[in-house]
């Protein structure tokens, strides 16, 4: 059984590509960057994460739903059951796996979490939350330090539907501090289940130019 203290690598792929946003859920502030002002009740610990870095994950991120904290737009998934040739766009948080466990609860506005282990977590075993959507703990390898990497998504198919601006500008920040270049992050969110065929390139390029660090 691990420690609450053991590392692990929490791979994000949604809004949480943002590391403030990220760190929302840890010392408990409200969601940047979210119309809705939502406020996140925080970690049992609080630290911040030590290291972070890109990442690929080989299943395709999606929008599907309705996100309260999002202006009622879809909210990002990654579909498990596919997989895909060019990677989706992710970021890698070195953090731990009680800090994991706090993230998944706040994830799905529950109150409780059920704790995981290693060994469970690369089985695929699911944490479902009654009314939670991210209920799927996804095991995604093991990074070179020896520490595993797991993602949170959603075990059940869904419809894609269109997110919000203000979540597009989410993945665009998180997507440019982790070092991606201007025209890859337009590109790949122009093609993301969900946009396609529902928001136009040029409001795309437009998320992106203002979110960008030079």
């Amino acid at each position: 059984m691990h420690s609450l203290d053991d590392p692990v690598w929490y791979v994000a792929f949604g809004s949480n590509l943002h590391r403030e946003r990220l760190c929302a859920y840890l010392v408990g502030k409200p969601t940047p960057g979210s119309p809705s002002g939502h406020i996140e009740s925080g970690a049992r610990d609080s630290r911040l994460p030590e290291q972070d870095e890109p990442a690929s994950l080989w299943h395709p991120l999606m929008f599907a739903g309705v996100s309260k904290r999002w202006n009622g737009g879809g909210a990002a998934f990654l579909d498990s059951s596919r997989t895909v040739e060019q990677p989706t766009l992710a970021r890698r948080y070195r953090i731990t796996w009680g800090q994991l466990e706090d993230i998944h609860r706040q994830e799905n506005s529950a109150a409780v979490v059920e704790p995981s282990t290693p060994a469970e977590l690369r089985t695929g075993k699911l944490h479902r939350y009654r009314n939670g959507r991210y209920d799927l703990l996804l095991f995604c390898g093991m990074h070179d330090d020896g520490a595993p990497m797991a993602t949170i998504t959603c075990s059940q198919g869904a419809n894609p539907t269109q997110p919000d601006t203000s979540y597009l500008t989410a993945l665009a920040t998180g997507l440019n501090e982790t070092g991606y270049p201007r025209g890859e992050i337009i590109a790949y969110l122009a093609a993301l289940e969900g946009v396609v065929g529902n928001i136009e390139q040029s409001t795309i390029e437009r998320i992106v130019t203002t979110t960008l660090v030079e």
